[in-house]
């Protein structure tokens, strides 16, 4: 059997029995919907395992890294790092324990090679964690097509298409007058109530108490430390241990770091979270960001201050090191993350990005955006766009009369519109049926639009 279409579902099973919905409601329009998910789950007897398709914990055969290497660069996918590298950093492991996982995790999925039916088209997230680019892998040797999904810049709204980036086309769209109100509201609503765009970062930001009763009580539950030294896991208690008391420090100190005002006038710098896909995948050359900003301060024009300002849910990640680099450069101001970005953005000359949907944001006050990588608003006429560092000082002088065009950027805002669907997967948990049917409707289509 072919299938028409294979799901990335992850391993939780709120998702599982999600997608499970999701593949029913599919038949509706007469295709055949695979899952595919990386860990066996307990429930899967009680459901309709007939469809899924789940990575093997051990591999039939076991070849060696250069043989899947080599195994690897006839699926098209020539750089064996590249797999792993988002995941060692997040998860701070070595290269030599990074290699051994992903080996491990490719002839676990060459265990499927020839044993599972076949799909047309593959949806995954557009991320790069180890597992979703095993399930690339999976793909590829099925012969089938990649798609990708995840949200867009506006809340709630997905993308899928073909490609992990979000890009919009460029050419031209007359949109009907009705669009243009509905970007122009949209925009005025969003600049008023001051979006946090992902999450609200205070969350993130507990009380002792709090860290000790859900994580210290966690790390120190005694059945747990048992289990772990019962099946020689006693490092990963200790790792996990050493690593949430290095973000506790680093946020700690980076406090002493933060300046509280700046009265010059000043070029808005945000930093990424560090160990993001939108820098390890999207961003590699500019990766060390406190090597960026200190080669962004070396063009600053002379009347400026660069403001930089860390992700509000990155405190902790970022190295306290990197921070005090970055806060003891001579024309440079470390704030306080937490700092609302729209007020930031409105006394701002001008805002230099890597890709970060503050970049987005400012066109939204039509200010002028320096963009360093691959964002999804870059070559719209909208930004100033260098391809290289040395490239700083023409895009400074370019900002003294750089202007935004508003129904220029009312257009784009209306493409993003055009160009995603609106879900609303805050609330998969719930398994909403007007959810389920949005998404398939969606999602039907896109392929009648693909095929």
């Amino acid at each position: 059997m072919i299938y028409d279409l294979c799901i990335h579902v992850g391993n939780r099973i709120n998702d599982v029995e999600f997608f499970l919905k999701v593949k029913k409601e599919f038949e509706k329009y007469n295709l055949n919907i695979q899952l595919f998910t990386e860990e066996p789950i307990q429930y899967f007897d009680l459901l309709d395992s007939e469809h899924i398709v789940v990575l093997p914990l051990k591999a039939e055969k076991n070849y060696s890294v250069a043989e899947n290497i080599q195994y690897l660069s006839s699926l098209g996918i020539s750089n064996f790092r590249s797999l792993y590298f988002t995941e060692q950093k997040k998860k701070q492991y070595s290269e030599k324990k990074s290699i051994e996982i992903t080996n491990q995790k490719i002839n676990n999925c060459r265990s499927l090679y020839k044993n599972v039916d076949t799909a047309k088209y593959y949806l995954t997230f557009a991320s790069d964690e180890l597992i979703v680019n095993v399930f690339r892998v999976f793909a590829k040797q099925n012969n089938g097509k990649i798609l990708y999904s995840r949200y867009s810049v506006m809340p709630e709204r997905i993308f899928i298409s073909k490609s992990r980036d979000f890009i919009l086309p460029k050419q031209q769209i007359n949109f009907t007058e009705e669009d243009k109100k509905w970007a122009n509201d949209y925009i005025e609503n969003y600049t008023q109530k001051k979006t946090i765009l992902w999450a609200n970062p205070e969350d993130r930001n507990p009380k002792i108490s709090q860290l000790f009763s859900n994580y210290f009580l966690k790390i120190f539950n005694v059945n747990k430390i048992i289990k772990l030294f019962a099946n020689k896991r006693w490092r990963i208690a200790f790792f996990s241990l050493k690593v949430h008391t290095t973000r506790l420090i680093n946020k700690y100190l980076s406090n002493f770091l933060y300046s509280k005002n700046c009265k010059n006038q000043f070029i808005y710098f945000p930093l990424h979270f560090p160990i993001d896909s939108q820098l390890t995948n999207r961003a590699l050359p500019f990766l060390n960001q406190s090597c960026v900003v200190e080669t962004v301060s070396y063009y600053l024009p002379f009347q400026y201050t660069l403001l930089v300002k860390e992700h509000p849910l990155a405190r902790g990640y970022s190295q306290y090191l990197d921070l005090k680099h970055i806060a003891n450069l001579p024309n440079v101001k470390l704030v306080h993350p937490y700092k609302n970005s729209h007020d930031l953005i409105k006394k701002a000359k001008a805002i230099v990005v890597i890709n970060s949907s503050v970049g987005y944001e400012a066109l939204m006050y039509k200010k002028p955006v320096i963009t360093l990588g691959k964002s999804f608003y870059r070559g719209h006429d909208l930004t100033i766009d260098i391809e290289s560092l040395y490239h700083l000082k023409d895009a400074f002088d370019r900002v003294e009369n750089f202007t935004v065009d508003k129904s220029r950027f009312i257009d784009f805002v209306c493409k993003i519109k055009a160009n995603t669907f609106d879900i609303k997967f805050s609330d998969i948990s719930e398994n909403n049926e007007k959810i389920i049917s949005d998404f398939v409707y969606n999602l039907s289509c896109y392929f009648k639009n693909i095929n």
